[in-house]
């Protein structure tokens, strides 16, 4: 609707009419009419007309305000002044409703509006800007939301530099005495919405610093709706296997049911099981525990998400006992199935069977022996636990000779345990070098039959072994110690072990925590730079692993060297093992009699400490073991042990120190040789090895750790002489050097000892004799020669292919072509190919003691000599030449 003021040009006449309210947009015009019927509108900016607008104003109640404007009029003007579009007059409280300056006294709580003022002059009317008396509020409408959806109320307050302070009411029905709500100081409020239910708040509102004018809002209602989610069904616990039913009541929409592993992040849709878009879900079977949900999609709250249900499958698996002591046995647990690496594993006193491992490899995240209670491991049986093991006291867990706990992770482990640890069968005054499986295992008590003075500590500096003064101490971690066997058995000088007749294999009982983890030792840069160490676990360890993990710290020719003797300096301590092979240090023996030639060497038959078609990937330390290694000049890093050189037990039990695992396709073509004689014994090995060189080979090709006094047999490359050589696939046009060391003259034999590959299917070995020309078939036979004392590095060459005949008359003979020594009182005398034709004896004079001639032989013998000790001289007159030698009878 239009109203119109009109106006009439002659005179200035204030027509009144009924006007907007303030604060409300009008399409009012005014008019101004002359009598001469001319008439025009008028002028439409009124904001131009007003210089200055009236300003909002606080006061409080008693106090006074004031309202002015300043307008630029024509003439002279009509001022008319509103209360919230209601013209105000003159009286009481209101004064100057009629001029530029409108003036309130007593202001009460009801002069709180909008006020503006109309001017009339003869350019037409003009509204100033609303101006407020402290502060105006509109109503607050209620406010409905969903469940977690943020949602606001929203204050309308109108006034100068408006102040909100916001307030939560008990009641719909009161907005006083309310909770002030801290920090909720805007126009705007968000209500928690993370509960379903209604909750009711107003708000104040008032001029910046004038609280004593402040208005209240009406109460509002906030209301958070109930979820469509719905409710889920209880947490549930299960044994590992089984299926669970998830269900959701009272929802509102379409479910997804949906899946975690730890019911928080992750959430997808499940997989498996049945019923994922209804009300009833039917999980898989389940291993590992897990998180369910429902999402729920509705119409008027969009997705929302039920509580989280949470089926926990058992972490632990208690032993009951209940058929028999046998690990392996499913009714013997707590879910009726048998532990693997996923549970924790306790082991209560009160089952009248306690398990026993045979067999099968024991499996447990971790595990925990209760007082009273007893877990045995028994021979060729593997414990196998991810983390640690906890053996309270008065609880036994018992690791059987060449039975094994391995553990995957570094954890600490708590309680004693006993591991026993069978030594080789030996003869009373021979050694066994230990190493301990645990910590807190004193050395004295380890073997208390030994004569005191017979504990050893290996000194690098110096080589030698060091006598233990200290036997209260305990082993130290990875470190080899030299023990002597008991003096006696029962500890009384009685039998034939202590006669020194008979064997005996010495069961030795380690007491304390199992060693777990990384152990390191640092490189010994003394000396020849030798250290003794030891397999540090209840376990054995991998050959390859412990060769491959300390490249950085080992030496390019060093072997495991483990002391392998009979008490006799005749016979090489260690026997030496690479990846490539194990050489014996003593003849092996050739009967099942424990006085045979093979134990006066060093002991028991070595050949069983490895296996001919084994793959170096599976040769293991055994529990226990020291052993000597050799470090780099210039050693980088720490010689380590860590978990992932531990392996079970082999198969059966039957492992000593060093064993290979069985069964495996052989991946080498090797041969072992033994040299013999003068009551000495050496072996070396010759390996073909996909992937070795003709040069050193590090981890394949080994030094020898040699004994003074002890006859060696070696091969010799990059003039490194080597008990073990590792070459290059094997071609029969291949040929080796081959040298030894005699610590006495006589007559020696090179055989065969072994061998797998190519020359287990029929390849014939040669052996060349370069001093004498000569060459021979050792896989027909042994091959006998006689040499002088000392070392002869290039004596003899190992062929494949038969040489063709020699021209002997073309072969050089000279004093070194003869060999002459003396053994039990009888001179020998051998020239090689040489036919002798006589032979004179004469003492250092030059005085003739005896004379032989018409030998026409290669040897020859002189018996019977009435000598004392002296220098002689021995001449040999040969169809090739003469020539003389000097001996020490």
């Amino acid at each position: 609707m239009k109203s119109k003021i009109t106006l009439l040009k002659s005179c200035v006449l204030l027509a009144l009419l009924q006007v907007p309210a303030a604060g409300f947009a009008s399409n009012s015009e005014a008019h101004l009419v002359s009598n001469s019927k001319n008439s025009f509108p008028a002028i439409a900016s009124i904001a131009s007309q007003i210089v200055t607008q009236p300003q909002s104003a606080a006061a409080c109640l008693g106090e006074s305000a004031q309202f002015t404007v300043v307008a630029d009029v024509t003439g002279s003007a009509v001022y008319s002044w509103q209360k919230n579009g209601v013209l105000l007059s003159n009286g009481g409280a209101i004064s100057g409703a009629d001029t530029p300056t409108l003036t309130i006294t007593n202001i009460t709580a009801n002069d709180a509006a909008a006020y503006r003022c109309m001017i009339v002059d003869l350019s037409g009317a003009q509204y100033t800007n609303d101006a407020y008396l402290n502060t105006t509020i509109a109503p607050i409408n209620d406010v409905t939301t969903c469940l977690n959806v943020t949602s606001f109320i929203q204050a309308e307050a109108q006034g100068a530099y408006t102040q909100y302070q916001w307030y939560a009411s008990a009641s719909a029905d009161s907005n006083t005495g309310g909770t002030l709500i801290a920090n909720a100081n805007a126009s705007s409020y968000s209500p928690a919405v993370n509960n379903a239910g209604t909750t009711y708040y107003y708000v104040e509102a008032y001029p910046a610093s004038y609280q004593c004018a402040k208005v209240t809002s009406n109460v509002v209602a906030f209301t958070v709706t109930a979820s469509a989610a719905g409710t889920v069904s209880d947490n549930e616990f299960i044994c590992p296997g089984e299926t669970v039913v998830v269900t959701l009541t009272g929802y509102n929409g379409t479910i997804q049911w949906q899946q975690s592993l730890d019911g928080l992040n992750n959430w997808q849709d499940v997989t498996g099981g049945t019923g994922a878009t209804t009300g009833s879900y039917t999980t898989p079977a389940l291993v590992s525990s897990t998180y369910y949900r429902a999402q729920v999609t509705s119409n008027s709250c969009g997705v929302v998400y039920s509580d989280t249900v949470g089926i926990t499958v058992s972490g632990v698996f208690v032993w009951i006992g209940a058929d028999n002591t046998d690990w392996n046995t499913a009714d013997n647990w707590s879910c009726s199935m048998v532990p693997t690496k996923e549970q924790h594993v306790i082991i209560p006193s009160f089952p009248a069977y306690q398990p026993v491992i045979t067999g099968a490899t024991a499996l447990a995240k971790s595990l925990t022996i209760d007082e009273g209670a007893s877990v045995t491991v028994t021979t060729g049986a593997t414990l196998n636990v991810s983390k640690d093991v906890s053996v309270d006291d008065g609880a036994t867990l018992l690791i059987q000779n060449n039975a094994a706990l391995v553990q995957d992770d570094e954890v600490n482990n708590s309680g004693l345990v006993v591991v026993k640890k069978n030594s080789n069968p030996l003869f009373r005054l021979d050694y066994t070098m230990w190493s301990s499986p645990v910590s807190g295992q004193p050395i004295g008590t380890f073997s208390p039959f030994t004569v005191s003075t017979r504990f050893y500590t290996y000194d690098g500096a110096s080589d030698q072994y060091a006598t233990l003064a200290d036997l209260t101490q305990n082993f130290e971690p990875a470190t080899a110690y030299l023990i002597r066997m008991p003096n006696s058995i029962t500890g009384t000088a009685t039998g034939g072990y202590y006669d020194g007749t008979d064997t005996h294999s010495y069961q030795g009982n380690f007491t304390g925590t199992p060693h777990n983890g990384t152990i390191n030792v640092t490189p010994n840069t003394l000396g020849n730079r030798y250290m003794a160490v030891g397999n540090p676990y209840p376990s054995p360890i991998s050959v390859k692993e412990f060769f491959e993990q300390n490249a950085g710290v080992l030496d390019s020719l060093s072997g495991f060297y483990m002391w392998r003797k009979k008490n006799d300096g005749a016979v090489s301590t260690y026997c030496t093992l690479t990846m490539a092979g194990l050489v014996a240090n003593a003849a092996t023996s050739e009967t099942t009699g424990e006085d045979t030639e093979g134990y006066m060497y060093g002991g028991q038959d070595q050949s069983m400490y490895y296996d001919i078609n084994d793959d170096n990937a599976n040769w293991m330390i055994s529990a226990g073991q020291g052993f000597i290694v050799r470090a780099k000049e210039d050693a980088t890093g720490q010689l380590t042990f860590n978990n992932s050189m531990r392996r079970a037990a082999a198969a059966g039990g039957n492992q000593s120190f060093f064993k290979g695992a069985q069964n495996n396709a052989a991946t080498a073509s090797r041969l072992w040789v033994n040299i013999k004689g003068a009551g000495s014994f050496s072996q070396t090995a010759i390996a073909y090895i996909d992937g070795a060189t003709t040069g050193l080979d590090y981890g394949y090709d080994g030094a020898r750790l040699t004994d003074n006094g002890s006859t060696e047999l070696y091969t010799t490359v990059a003039n490194k002489n080597l008990a073990i050589q590792a070459r290059p696939a094997f071609t029969s046009s291949d040929v080796v050097a081959m040298g030894y060391k005699a610590i006495a003259a006589g007559e020696f034999t090179i055989a065969l000892d072994h061998f797998d590959g190519v020359f287990a299917q029929g390849q014939d070995v040669f052996i060349k004799d370069n001093l004498l020309n000569a060459t021979h078939n050792l896989s027909e036979g042994a091959y006998t020669f006689t040499t002088d004392a000392g070392t002869f590095a290039n004596r003899f060459e190992i062929l494949y292919m038969p040489q063709q005949a020699l021209d002997t008359n073309e072969f050089a003979f000279d004093a070194n072509s003869v060999i002459v020594y003396q053994k039990d009182g009888v001179v020998n005398i051998t020239s090689g190919t040489a036919i002798m034709n006589n032979v004179t004896v004469y003492d250092i004079s030059g005085r003739k003691l005896y004379g032989q001639s018409d030998i026409n032989n290669t040897n020859a013998t002189i018996s019977g000599l009435k000598i004392q000790q002296e220098v002689i001289i021995v001449e040999i007159n040969t169809e090739k030449g003469r020539v003389a030698k000097k001996i020490i009878l």
